[in-house]
């Protein structure tokens, strides 16, 4: 069976100031990939909210593999597949591919919520359409549970807008990365490439929650943590290392 495949080419509004592809914009790109298959096979958002379900994300690992991306105008061809469907969770892992070389590779995991009680619920997919492949991206790798910082060396602060909020009226996944990432100051990682970003999304954020991201300075790059005022809990925990 052949993966899932799209091709992207790089928008204007996709680039760093160098004209490449900003290495977070990459992970859109794998995100957008799988809702298409999603909604081809009749399990995208829109579909399960017809019985109050709906996708969220729980955990994401990815590793670039050239510190050089795409420029403007050039192309990514993003290859997907899902591995046997088992219980509360749904793995899902990417290619990413430009002028015939792999750039980057990423899993994800993903439950079905009840929308009403926001737990998990069992996966029913219709596996004779996914494309299913026991083929791992990271044979060694595990969704663990990063660990609590010690110490804060950067923090900044947010609040979640209407801008922020996606199909399930909470904050979408990608601003927990932006934001985590905007809160290393620049000088820090200039000179530097982006190599892994590893996330544990922990809990939703909502319209107008105030959320403080504390970074800790690693000896391969940074630890970042998502701390919801409004909830008094966190919200996630990611590592980023750097090159």
């Amino acid at each position: 069976m052949q993966k899932y495949t799209h091709t992207y080419t790089v928008r204007g509004c996709d680039m760093d100031p160098e004209y490449r592809l900003r290495k977070d914009i990459l992970i859109s790109y794998m995100f957008d990939c799988s809702s298409r298959e999603c909604q081809e096979v009749g399990m995208a958002t829109f579909d399960l909210q017809q019985e109050r379900r709906t996708w969220v994300l729980t955990d994401l690992r990815i590793d670039y593999l050239t510190d050089k991306m795409p420029y403007w105008r050039g192309e990514v061809k993003i290859e997907t597949w899902s591995r046997p469907v088992k219980g509360l969770r749904w793995f899902r892992d990417f290619e990413a591919y430009h002028n015939g070389v792999l750039i980057a590779r990423a899993t994800t995991c993903w439950s079905i919520i009840d929308e009403d009680t926001r737990r998990p619920v069992y996966l029913e997919l219709p596996s004779v359409k996914f494309v299913q492949l026991p083929e791992l991206v990271f044979p060694d790798y595990k969704p663990a549970k990063l660990q609590p910082i010690e110490r804060t060396d950067f923090s900044s602060k947010f609040k979640v807008r209407a801008f922020d909020i996606d199909f399930n009226m909470h904050l979408t996944s990608m601003r927990y990365i932006e934001e985590a990432l905007e809160a290393v100051p620049l000088e820090q990682t200039t000179g530097k490439s982006l190599e892994r970003i590893e996330i544990k999304y922990m809990r939703e954020c909502y319209l107008h929650d105030e959320i403080t991201v504390s970074v800790e300075k690693q000896a391969e790059g940074f630890a970042h943590q998502l701390y919801s005022l409004d909830k008094e809990s966190e919200v996630s925990r990611m590592v980023t290392v750097w090159n």
